[in-house]
């Protein structure tokens, strides 16, 4: 009966600016979080290609691009970063 849609919450779920997972130019990653599992995503600004990438747990809360390229997630509830 249509598209299954999930309840995703982006609210508190900050961005940031790296390199993109093709070719290294610049991509917007962002995480959200649900009671399902969730995931980090990265938006290609030149190819206008998204990336998903499954996060443990209940998902991704704020997110940092670190001095060595990667991009740090903080984890809902558990407190890890991925």
């Amino acid at each position: 009966m249509g598209i299954p849609l999930k309840a995703v919450t982006y609210g508190n779920s900050q961005g940031t600016v790296g390199p993109g997972p093709e070719d290294g130019q610049p991509a917007f990653y962002t995480s959200y979080y649900q009671s399902g599992g969730a995931e980090l995503l990265a938006f290609d600004l030149r190819s206008q290609k998204v990336f998903r990438y499954p996060l443990p747990g209940l998902g991704g809360y704020g997110l940092a691009t670190g001095r060595d390229g990667k991009i740090y997630v903080g984890t809902v509830g558990q407190g890890h970063l991925v």
